[in-house]
């Protein structure tokens, strides 16, 4: 479904997922917090990961463990319920075409966690995106290191990743790889991993809220380390250094934001003119 909430009240969606009573293990009906309608929520659990190719509501009556992902090829609805997806692959693509970006909702208690999928320039994260997926709730897992979280691609670059208050992304090195046109942070929390821009020409990381504090001694709150990626920084609370490495990168810092430091390097420049915060912000280069 597309989704009627996009300018989401702190915790409104995802509250009113909560509140929802989905019991049992088939079809149930109940209105969407996202679409505001009544719809037919399909148990998940029942369903092998597969490809789910026409526009659903689904929700979890139970846990599931897999191999594989549920590939997502339409728009659909996803509530956790208060269970966990777990896979020794990635554990949700989202897919897109030349024209359509099929969009993903997911709201709701739960944890996905994936091994993700090796790849030799943009790994495969647990949560694979390359349409559009708003995060209302849910923590998001990559257990190893060598796969992110959440990998932001795109049909060419062009998904979109919302991220909203109850959501949360957890990894050993890298939480969040940016590599589409806009990851946007209204909410949510990064506890561990590195917020990582590779550099993808157009790509650009959003934060209007929420917390990225990296729990990972030694490692950097956001990185942008390639050339021609966007970073945008208007509010939220980021725990650690930003670091951006590149005189390509465009990188601006508006509103009233808390940033513990900002490091410039290789000619790397940064647009304050925008600040309306009075904390002071550590700038080295």
């Amino acid at each position: 479904c597309e989704p009627t909430v996009i300018n989401v009240t702190v915790g409104g969606v995802n509250d009113a997922a909560k509140a929802m009573t989905l019991t049992g293990n088939n079809t149930i009906e109940a209105v969407c917090p996202v679409c505001g309608t009544e719809e037919q929520w399909k148990d998940l659990a029942n369903i092998a990961p597969s490809s789910l190719r026409t526009d659903e509501h689904y929700y979890l009556s139970k846990d599931v463990q897999a191999t594989t992902h549920y590939g997502i090829y339409a728009n659909v609805c996803l509530h956790l319920n208060g269970h966990n997806i777990t896979s020794s692959a990635r554990a949700l693509y989202v897919d897109a075409t030349s024209t359509t970006l099929w969009t993903l909702n997911v709201m709701g208690e739960g944890v996905v966690t994936g091994a993700g999928q090796d790849h030799a320039t943009v790994p495969r994260g647990a949560v694979d995106i390359a349409g559009t997926v708003n995060f209302y709730g849910g923590t998001y897992v990559a257990p190893g290191t060598k796969n992110p979280a959440l990998t932001a691609r795109g049909f060419n670059g062009r998904s979109i990743v919302n991220i909203y208050d109850d959501a949360e992304f957890v990894a050993p090195n890298v939480s969040l790889l940016v590599n589409s046109q806009a990851v946007n942070m209204y909410g949510g929390k990064v506890t561990s991993g590195i917020v990582k821009l590779p550099g993808a020409s157009g790509s650009s990381f959003n934060v209007y809220g929420g917390t990225i504090s990296n729990s990972n001694e030694g490692q950097n709150a956001i990185e942008a380390a390639g050339a021609k990626a966007a970073l945008n920084i208007a509010g939220g609370v980021i725990t650690g250094k930003v670091s951006i490495a590149s005189d390509q990168n465009a990188v601006t810092v508006s509103g009233t934001p808390t940033i513990s430091a900002i490091e410039l390097t290789n000619g790397a420049t940064l647009d304050v003119s925008g600040l309306q915060n009075v904390q002071p912000i550590k700038v080295t280069a």
